[in-house]
């Protein structure tokens, strides 16, 4: 084997277990909103053993399908209500994104290292990075797709392969379970792509897709099926409301965003692989495999510009593409040496660095977190080791062992620095025990300005069984004040600390709180004196 593909396939196998163990260690809280809701869901549906129909706080939730679900609930089962059981399933989706990415870089380009690099490439990039660490449904969907797009690049490429197609036909249909049509609309974006760069491959494509979508209606069906029969006009809530609506009108969540959102979201997202960018775009053009990449990755960003409905993660599924195409550059950059790519290099370190010591500025700014001096110093330290390695690296495997290490050291400084300082504010673990350690829940809990998720997730088996649906109540800070007149006196309202200031402003008196949970993040207080307080 080539020295160099033993030093990249070294440096893959020491980042993905870096990043799939160590946030297993690290213990973090389930952030709200989303992961919080998911993991709920899941509880609920391992608790019920109802694996049709997701539900939250008995009440049906028909916006995410199945399998993601599953996984969690599977999960839940094998290791108990914990965060690490929440985490493995993305966790794992994560690792299989970096495999397929792979996998699908090795039959485009016909080179071990090059596919070894895209592949390191999308498991460091920060959006499918960040995304992995969390419980949200997006992260199923890139090796699910890849696996399709695979199986469309051998026939484009004239070595077409039952076994791969109906792999990939099974995964297309996964990835209708997991996001609806997206994986199916980015497979056929890739379909055109090919063709663009396959002469005379058109029609083989067509038919394959036609397959693989045979396939992939077979297996996703079933479970639409009895969904529609559980919950009669659901087809056409999810797939024309949400999907259709979704696309075309404002009718969705996310959809006041410009049209000009993706920009910035790729941008940071492929962070700190940009810095190989204006490489590619050169040098990449003539190469077709590449070619059809950069294709891939345009009808993908002008798909989502195009849509009403914007999120960030719904970016994930342009970056394998970007993968292959950046993670490519670098290993022949690697290869071909020269001052411009250790210029290219050097960026990349520092841009590294610069990431982590940002995500600790913004954290203290935006959670209002104070670092003691220490704990900056040690950032720093820990930072500059691999900045200071590769600085003057010649040899190859030097070079590649640096951008592992800053890689593994601008993660570690995440999870031990950032995260857990911003966690405070981003999940409801705290005010769940709370409520766990005094045993009973109040007959109405009102949480003014947050999402009702986590807290769900965190109680006890004994008050998770007492919920009955809005009893735990997401209010707007602003309509608390209203609300206050139509709830049980002995309703309890649960405010953030920094957002006392303004809930303060609603009351003639100063309200006091009857609690505050342990942690200092959440003051409680009861409806009766707010109203008494009011007046």
């Amino acid at each position: 084997m080539d020295r160099d593909v033993r030093v990249l396939r070294a440096a893959l196998i020491a980042l993905a277990l870096t990043f799939t163990i160590l946030p297993l260690l690290a213990a973090l809280p389930l952030f709200d909103p989303d992961e919080g809701l998911h993991a709920a869901i899941a509880q609920e549906m391992a608790t019920r053993g109802d694996y049709v129909t997701p539900t939250f706080v008995g009440e049906p939730f028909l916006d995410k399908p199945i399998l993601f679900f599953w996984s969690e609930a599977w999960s839940i089962r094998a290791l108990g209500s914990n965060e690490a059981a929440v985490r493995v399933p993305p966790l794992l989706f994560g690792l299989l994104g970096v495999a397929s990415t792979w996998l699908l870089a090795r039959a485009m380009l016909g080179d071990a290292g090059a596919a070894l690099g895209a592949a390191i490439a999308y498991a460091s990039m920060l959006l499918p990075l960040a995304v992995s660490q969390v419980a949200v449904h997006d992260v199923g969907l890139a090796p699910l797709m890849n696996v399709a797009v695979l199986a469309l690049w051998r026939v484009a490429d004239g070595r077409p392969s039952w076994s791969i197609t109906v792999a990939g036909g099974v995964c297309l249909g996964l990835s209708i379970l997991t996001k609806g049509l997206v994986g199916v609309t980015f497979a056929g974006f890739a379909l055109v792509a090919f063709a663009a760069v396959r002469s005379g491959a058109a029609l083989r494509l067509v038919a394959a897709f036609a397959v693989l979508l045979a396939i992939a209606v077979a297996v996703a069906s079933p479970w639409y099926v009895a969904m529609e029969r559980a919950h009669p006009g659901y087809l056409h809530y999810y797939f024309i409301d949400r999907h259709l609506r979704g696309f075309l009108t404002a009718s969705q969540p996310h959809a006041e965003e410009r049209w000009w959102y993706y920009v910035p979201v790729i941008v940071v997202g492929v962070v700190p692989w940009t810095v190989y960018v204006w490489s590619a775009v050169r040098e990449n053009a003539r190469r077709r495999a590449l070619a059809a990449c950069w294709i891939w990755f345009g009808l993908g960003f002008a798909f989502l510009t195009l849509s009403r409905s914007k999120l960030v993660t719904y970016a994930l599924p342009l970056f394998p593409a970007l993968a292959i195409v950046l993670g490519s550059t670098w290993v022949r950059g690697l290869r071909a040496g020269g001052g411009s790519f250790r210029a290219a290099l050097r960026a990349h370190l520092i841009l590294m660095f610069a990431v982590a010591l940002a995500g600790m500025i913004l954290t203290a700014q935006r959670f209002n977190v104070t670092f003691p001096p220490a704990a900056w110093a040690a950032a720093i330290a820990v930072m500059m080791t691999p900045l200071m390695i590769a600085w003057r690296a010649r040899r190859r495997g030097r070079v590649v062992a640096a951008v592992a290490c800053a890689s593994a050291a601008a993660f570690a400084v995440a999870l031990t620095l950032v995260l857990p300082s911003a966690a405070r504010q981003l999940s409801e673990r705290e005010l769940a025990r709370f409520f766990n350690g005094r045993g009973v829940l109040p007959p109405r809990v009102f949480l003014a300005g947050d999402r009702v998720g986590s807290i769900v997730f965190y109680l006890t088996p004994a008050l998770r069984a007492d919920l009955f649906p809005n009893r735990i109540e997401s209010v707007d800070l602003y309509q608390v004040p209203e609300r206050l007149g139509s709830v049980p006196p002995d309703t309890v309202v649960c405010v953030r600390s920094h957002r006392l200031p303004k809930f303060d402003r609603f009351f003639v008196n100063r309200p006091l709180p009857f609690a505050v949970t342990p942690d200092g993040e959440y003051h409680l207080y009861l409806v009766r004196e707010l109203i008494d307080a009011i007046r």
